[in-house]
C-alpha cells in the first residue's frame, strides 16, 4: 500500500553528507520524494512509497551518514504527490 509522510530530522545533520546520504537510502529502498536544509539545523524530507519501504527508508534516516548524529525524527502521515517520479534535493 503507497503512503507518503514527512519527517524532520534534528540533530548533528547538516554539513556531515546527509541529504546525499539520504538520496542513496531512497534510491535503495524505491522512495520518491525530496529532502532539503532548514533554517536552525535541522533537515526535511518528504517521502513516498509502499509503507514497509517507508519504514526501512526511516530507519535508514535515523542511522545517517558516519558523521551525523541523529536525536529526533517527527514523522507525520501526509497525501501522496502523484507527480513525484524519483528522490532529489531540494535546496
Amino acid at each position: 500500500m503507497q503512503k507518503a509522510c514527512t519527517m524532520q530530522v534534528h540533530g548533528r545533520v547538516q554539513g556531515v553528507g546527509f541529504r546525499f546520504y539520504t538520496v542513496q537510502a531512497a534510491r535503495v529502498y524505491h522512495i520518491t520524494g525530496w529532502v532539503r536544509n532548514d533554517c536552525g539545523g535541522t533537515v526535511s524530507i518528504f517521502a513516498q512509497g509502499e509503507e514497509r519501504q517507508l519504514d526501512l527508508f526511516t530507519e535508514a534516516v535515523r542511522k545517517g551518514p558516519s558523521f551525523a548524529k541523529v536525536t529526533d525524527i517527527i514523522r507525520g502521515d501526509v497525501k501522496e504527490n502523484p507527480k513525484l517520479s524519483d528522490f532529489q534535493v531540494r535546496y
